[in-house]
């Protein structure tokens, strides 16, 4: 969470980790409840629904992928995925050297791609609803951050279209709860 770069010192950071996962045991359960998931379905070669509130999610296991089915149906692949001494692993690309390598994984982090992914999944339906359903052009998107563009005196009403569209959820997200925020200006700015 940046706590390096923002000054503590390395020797902080388990009575931090302890402090934030005590004050989040659910996000803690979805950890384990994922990697749990993923493990079984590896091991027994099979399939496993992980029902939540607001939608379930499938881990499947086929021909050496471990698939995570989305609420949208679209699927993240993890190519060679394996128990490795109980540890889960995969093969993907080093970031820094550019070459595949076997990475070990856990269920936190399989809940950080989960999540990435499900955002898009609803940012992607709601620029379509955006585009196609009000009509808004759409000049760009900036990871949850759609830009549009209105004559400025149209620019309200567009932009509470927009705020109402991003507040709905797509059909398969079982009411999820959402919200959007958003700014008028003449030009691009991080707000």
């Amino acid at each position: 969470m940046g706590a390096l770069r923002e000054g503590l010192d390395e020797a902080e950071l388990p009575a931090i980790v302890r402090a934030w996962r005590s004050a989040n045991p659910n996000i803690v359960k979805l950890w384990r409840e994922v990697e749990n998931a993923a493990k079984h379905v590896i091991k027994n070669k099979t399939s496993y629904v992980l029902r939540k509130r607001y939608c379930s999610l499938k881990f499947l296991y086929d021909r050496g992928y471990l698939f995570i089915e989305l609420p949208s149906g679209r699927r993240l692949a993890y190519y060679g995925a394996s128990l490795d001494k109980g540890k889960l692993s995969y093969w993907g690309v080093d970031q820094t050297k550019k070459i595949w390598v076997k990475t070990d994984t856990y269920g936190g982090s399989l809940v950080e791609n989960i999540t990435q992914a499900i955002a898009r999944d609803c940012l992607c339906d709601a620029m379509y609803r955006i585009y196609y359903d009000e009509g808004l052009p759409i000049l760009m998107h900036i990871h949850d951050e759609v830009v549009s563009e209105a004559p400025d005196n149209e620019a309200p009403d567009a932009l509470k279209a927009m705020y109402d569209i991003m507040a709905v959820g797509p059909s398969w997200a079982g009411g999820l709860p959402l919200k959007g925020d958003g700014y008028i200006s003449k030009y691009y700015k991080k707000d």
